[in-house]
């Protein structure tokens, strides 16, 4: 079984939601934005029996490169980074049911 392969090639599509930002006509288009990145979505590969009250895992960003994660990109960015520290601002969090968090600082 390939952890890399999408699970909606197993019938589920990731969620996907995204606030609309508007503009004044006659104003300039550019802008800043800092925020918090999160997604969710279910891999059943993932779920696990829950014992001894063990119902979700929380792991580092090491584990990102062994599943499957959505290819995400910003449609006509003009530049785009992550923040840099010393250590990754990533954190993943996997339900007993195999359903995903993962969050970007």
């Amino acid at each position: 079984m390939s952890y890399h392969a999408s699970p909606s090639e197993r019938g589920e599509e990731p969620a996907k939601n995204c606030p609309s930002l508007t503009h004044s006509p006659g104003q300039p288009k550019d802008f800043t934005l800092d925020f918090y990145f999160r997604q969710h979505w279910t891999d059943p590969r993932l779920s696990f029996p829950g014992r001894g009250g063990l119902d979700e895992l929380t792991v580092g960003s090491e584990y990102l490169k062994k599943i499957w994660v959505p290819d995400t990109f910003f449609a006509n960015e003009k530049k785009s980074y992550f923040h840099t520290a010393t250590t990754s601002n990533e954190m993943l969090r996997i339900t007993k049911q195999g359903k995903v968090l993962r969050s970007i600082r």
